[in-house]
């Protein structure tokens, strides 16, 4: 009885074991899409977490700046044990005496209530520079996610790219084993030269280094993908054939997609946070030349005694109300030069908006002419494509008949090689431009994942 149950216990926990083992596996053989790596990109790349990171400290300096508005209270609080008491010898009418100072006992505590109720405008204007400082923030880490985004795009066609170069590669050598085959049957019967057998049998071995460097250079693709979303080295990834979402707007005249990339792109709308702040910080820097205007009010307790015992009659109280009115008179220039430093800050950052925008022009002109060059490459391939197809088989056809020479066969195998490479490469730049194209318009790669 008990051997029949331990064998189940046994069989259950093997069962269990091999379908996790099963659905592990099943998981990590799954083909891993576009939105799949965008996906965990976000989730796991470091430099985009580090920039989300900001966003805290955002919300810390509107805390910070608020505070300016709000009252301080503060308690302060002391007691003093006095162990040897300060004795001083006086002469009273020709009668030496003795005083004594202070008390063995002396404890006090309060409460102070200090509002500020001008300070020229400098408090307001430092919080209206931390939510500005919010603002920009949070379009910064829209930036970043499609920064992040196109990244990890480029990188995922970039190994899809090495994945067909390979696939050219091997149907490249594919081709040359099966011309050598025909030559060598052919030298075997003696109906062609040891040169064209030595040369079908070079072409043979030129081809296996390209597939090498084609395979080594999917492996550096590889890694640097999964560098990108955090998956660990080493792991083997399949992919599975995506695109870039297209869009309405890709129609659209030049100087439409430029208003609307600058309309639309986070950090156009950062740039405008950051000259509001600087605006904020000459108003700032303005306020010094204001007086300062503050209420304060206070309670005092204290008593002082020779015994650590204290009665009502050794306690004394006091409130205390204030208005303090400061205003420096002479500061040795440091206003004027804080004001000048701050227009300075104000006037740069203008000029680096002015600069952005005039780049989002070009980046638009750029992703778009790009995508439209690539998109007439790989139209223009797919047809060279199927003629270089038909080129061979004609080629082959002659070669086996003895009318054509094996040199029309290597030509073509060379011209249907060149002409898939093109193709590929055609197709991984119009993607990529895709990508890049909707990054210039500030659109994820994906609308389907959206923007947080």
């Amino acid at each position: 009885m008990r051997q029949t149950l331990a064998v189940k216990t046994l069989r259950w926990v093997l069962q269990i074991t091999f379908g996790v083992l099963l659905a592990a596996s099943a998981a990590a053989q799954q083909p891993l899409t576009l939105s799949d790596a965008i996906k965990r990109g976000l989730e796991t790349n470091e430099r985009y977490r580090i920039t989300q990171a900001e966003q805290d400290r955002a919300d810390a300096r509107i805390k910070q700046a608020r505070s300016g508005i709000l009252p301080d209270i503060r308690f302060d609080g002391s007691y003093t044990r006095n162990f040897k008491l300060a004795v001083n010898r006086i002469i009273f009418n020709d009668v030496p005496m003795t005083v004594q100072f202070g008390t063995r006992h002396t404890a006090s505590w309060g409460v102070s209530v200090e509002q500020s109720l001008w300070e020229g405008g400098r408090v307001f204007a430092a919080w209206a520079a931390a939510r500005s400082y919010h603002g920009m923030t949070n379009e910064m880490v829209s930036q970043a996610r499609l920064d992040l985004e196109t990244e990890v795009a480029q990188a995922f066609f970039d190994a899809l790219l090495a994945r067909r170069l390979v696939d050219v590669s091997q149907q490249s050598l594919s081709l040359a084993e099966e011309n050598f085959a025909v030559v060598d049957k052919k030298f075997a019967q003696g109906l062609v030269s040891e040169y064209d057998h030595l040369r079908a049998q070079v072409r043979l071995s030129n081809l296996r280094p390209p597939l090498i460097s084609a395979q080594n250079n999917r492996e550096l693709a590889d890694s640097r993908l999964r560098t990108l979303i955090g998956i660990p080295s080493g792991t083997g990834i399949e992919l599975q054939d995506s695109e870039p979402d297209s869009s309405s707007w890709e129609a659209n005249s030049l100087e439409q997609l430029v208003a609307d990339a600058r309309l639309h792109r986070p950090d156009v709308r950062a740039s405008e946070y950051e000259v509001k702040i600087l605006g904020n910080g000459v108003q700032s820097a303005q306020a010094d030349y204001w007086p300062s205007l503050k209420l304060k009010g206070m309670f005092n307790w204290q008593t002082q005694t020779d015994q650590f015992k204290y009665r009502p009659g050794d306690v004394s109280k006091s409130w205390l109300g204030m208005v303090l009115v400061s205003y420096p008179i002479f500061d040795g220039f440091r206003r004027s030069g804080n004001i000048g430093l701050a227009k300075v800050d104000l006037s740069q950052a203008r000029y680096r908006r002015e600069a952005l925008l005039k780049g989002v022009a070009l980046e638009v002109e750029q992703a778009r002419n790009n995508f439209h060059e690539a998109t007439q490459r790989l139209e223009a391939q797919k047809e060279t494509v199927a003629q270089a197809e038909r080129g061979l088989q004609v080629a082959n056809v002659r070669y086996e008949s003895g009318v054509g020479t094996q040199l029309e066969v290597l030509d073509a195998q060379l011209e249907l090689t060149t002409a898939r490479i093109y193709a590929q490469t055609a197709r991984h730049d119009r993607l990529v431009a895709r990508a890049q194209w909707r990054r210039a318009m500030g659109e994820p790669v994906l609308n389907t994942i959206g923007m947080e």
